[in-house]
């Protein structure tokens, strides 16, 4: 497991990796007195094979991975936080394509790509000396809309093409691609993965959505002594529909799928609105998106444009981190060393605010820029990730903390967000299982808050209701205290009564009282805490020091009135 939490970190950063390095070194120069983010922009001089030499960009819920082929297409997958389908994986909601006639990426001709940090965008510059074409690509910071605007010297023909490879249901076969449906894995819960529909209703735009007819929700529930506290409109996962239109003026269908200007000229847009809802129909979906495409229309396309990179520069604004050599270091390799680690805060953090605003927090493997995966001689579609859809705290909180630090305040309430929408479960579960009142979390668990299946274990034997059988988080509980201390945090530097109230003190009350209730005393009449753990490592333990040290400074914070800032 704690080689399964060091992959996951590397995967957390790993695009932030990709960038740094296939790019031109445009790191500010020793000369420079006053390092500027613009000199961390990423540029690429040459296409990419596939998606794994793609470029990240988002708008803190909607992801892209961005990337053009030598000789071919612009391509981006799209990704959004709270995809997920009827078996609990975080899904991608298709590829767009994007053909250009004449096409600038034929082999030979002039390109550049470049991820421009202060405006959240991305640049391709390409084609025949003095006939560039340059595209810019952005997802609104304030709007869920994709935009794809096309700036060329000469009239061009653009076409917009949605792909899916959902295009009819399959099963998941192999062990590694199971995987990705972790939290059922040793179940009879089918591995099924449903087809994508794309409305053929003759209009010039495209819609298209992924809608859930399963879940493994009530099953999830009834396996872990739960079934009575589960109803059909509370079902997380079930008609669950996600999914996009794709509409630019100036464009006509040519199919269901497709669409393309009516005629060559030099400038052209389109873009891509994303909706997701869980609705009683398809129908209720698709009326739900047409509305929004409508509302997003009526914005000025420059005013939306200025309000976005306003975002980005605020965002910027708020703090900055620049590591640079001093006058005495005169090596180079280690004052290029210095800007690598500048270049990897600044991009991790451009990261974090790509996938940190959405409806669920950021998932530690592979957050909503997964890619086509390749393991061994298996080669996987970009809805791939290892360890599944689920939450592992001690993971997921990693970026995070240093959210704190940075300012970054608003990327931090979907985290939070989460553990107050499962609080309820949290103390039903406690109640029926235990007994007592209060709330605790498993370390593992669904954005619901149900432990996996795998983890609670299929097969029980004469285990209790509520018994995790997976040792290494049966009783690793005390992440609801690393949670508790970065609410009180988080209050600490905002003073927002609104999240004391409706957050920290909901939290943290209902994680002592189980603590209070759930152990005993010994002979001195103090608490006993066992059985418990001490994280993963130590499986069985007594008053176990991570527990003991949360307790004591939560209670110290929370008594006092006055909380104390921990990080």
């Amino acid at each position: 497991m704690m080689k399964h939490m060091l992959q996951a970190m590397f995967i957390l950063a790993l695009a932030a990796f990709m960038l740094a390095l296939p790019t031109q070194d445009r790191v500010a120069s020793s000369e420079q007195t006053k390092p500027s983010l613009d000199d961390y922009n990423v540029t690429w001089t040459s296409p990419s094979k596939n998606s794994s030499g793609s470029m990240p960009l988002g708008n803190g819920d909607i992801g892209l991975n961005v990337w053009a082929e030598a000789g071919g297409d612009l391509l981006f997958y799209i990704g959004k936080t709270d995809a997920y389908s009827g078996i609990g994986r975080l899904l991608k909601l298709g590829r767009v394509r994007v053909k250009l006639t004449p096409n600038p990426f034929e082999k030979g001709l002039s390109f550049e790509q470049t991820l421009r940090l202060r405006e959240g965008r991305i640049e391709f510059v390409a084609g025949k000396k003095g006939d560039e074409v340059r595209i810019e690509i952005w997802v609104d910071a304030n709007r869920p809309v994709i935009h794809v605007d096309v700036d060329g010297r000469t009239p061009l023909v653009v076409e917009a093409k949605y792909e899916t490879w959902r295009e009819k249901p399959r099963m998941l076969t192999s062990k590694a691609e199971k995987d990705s449906a972790r939290g059922i894995v040793g179940g009879d819960i089918p591995f099924l993965v449903e087809a994508d529909t794309i409305v053929d209703d003759k209009t010039d735009r495209i819609i298209f959505y992924h809608r859930n007819s399963t879940s493994i929700c009530p099953a999830t529930m009834k396996h872990q002594a739960l079934g009575h506290v589960a109803k059909p409109e509370n079902d997380p996962l079930m008609h669950r529909t996600f999914g996009g239109l794709i509409e630019g003026k100036g464009f006509v269908r040519v199919d269901k799928t497709t669409l393309r200007s009516a005629s060559p000229t030099k400038r052209q847009s389109f873009s891509v609105v994303v909706k997701t809802a869980i609705t009683k129909t398809a129908r209720q979906w698709i009326d739900g998106i047409e509305e929004l495409a409508a509302q997003c229309a009526k914005n000025d396309p420059e005013t939306a444009a200025a309000e976005h990179e306003k975002w980005w520069n605020e965002f910027w604004s708020r703090s900055h981190v620049f590591v640079s050599p001093s006058d005495a270091i005169k090596d180079s390799k280690k004052r290029k060393r210095l800007a690598t680690v500048t270049r990897g805060y600044i991009l991790q953090r451009f990261i974090s605010a790509c996938s940190g605003r959405g409806a669920l927090p950021i998932k530690f493997n592979g957050s909503i820029f997964t890619v086509d995966a390749k393991e061994g001689e298996e080669i996987f579609d970009a809805d791939y990730r290892r360890w599944g859809g689920g939450y592992w705290l001690q993971n997921t909180r990693l970026p995070y903390w240093a959210m704190l630090e940075s300012g970054d305040f608003d990327m931090m309430r979907p985290f939070f967000q989460m553990y107050v929408d499962a609080l309820p479960l949290a103390k039903v579960r406690s109640k029926t299982y235990y007994k007592h009142g209060g709330a605790y979390y498993p370390e593992t668990m669904y954005f619901w808050g149900m432990p996996e299946n795998c983890d609670y274990r299929w097969e029980r034997g004469d285990a209790a209701d509520g018994d995790v059988l997976n040792p290494y988080i049966r009783y690793y509980w005390s992440g609801g205290l690393e949670v508790s201390m970065m609410a009180l945090d988080l209050y600490e530097y905002q003073r927002d009564r609104e999240f004391l109230d409706k957050t920290v003190v909901p939290l943290v009350s209902a994680i002592i009282e189980f603590y209070d209730q759930h152990y005993g005393r010994d002979k001195n009449g103090k608490i006993k805490i066992a059985p418990s753990q001490s994280l993963e490592t130590y499986h069985i333990a007594e008053n176990p020091s991570p527990v003991i040290a949360g307790l004591k400074i939560l209670l110290q914070r929370m008594l006092s009135g006055r909380p104390i800032i921990t990080s």
